[in-house]
């Protein structure tokens, strides 16, 4: 690097640095406080997703428990080993299909408040670059 270049460089290191110490000090308990909020939305959110995940879970779970009762009753119910056939292969395949539907319900609802979560301190980002 020349003399010259150098020069130059600490100019505008010198000019960048020339804030007050006020200032920079504000500037500073500004980001703070906004990571602080933005920390505390996070942390909200981070409650309300598991909350929303949880119930939904549950309301899964009252399914099923409802679901193999009946089906309970019904297999009880057979005339004969055929028609107990039947029963069982309905039930399964619809609790593969149930479990599929849920797992890909659980998934959404995860993506979604995985960025419920994510997006205050991500935002703190976002108004800089913009």
């Amino acid at each position: 690097m020349t003399k010259e270049t150098t020069k130059t460089k600490q100019a505008t290191e010198t000019k960048q640095m020339s804030a007050p110490m006020g200032e920079r000090i504000e500037t500073i308990g500004t980001f703070a406080q906004n990571v602080r909020e933005a920390a505390q939305a996070g942390g909200k959110a981070y409650v309300t997703g598991l909350t929303e995940i949880g119930s939904r879970v549950l309301d899964f779970g009252k399914q099923f428990v409802t679901e193999t009762s009946e089906h309970a009753s019904k297999s009880i119910k057979a005339k004969n080993l055929n028609e107990l056939a039947e029963i069982q292969g309905e039930f399964t395949k619809h609790r593969i299909e149930t479990a599929g539907e849920h797992i890909r319900e659980l998934a959404e609802v995860t993506r979604e408040k995985a960025d419920d979560v994510v997006e205050p301190i991500a935002g703190l980002w976002k108004s800089k670059a913009a």
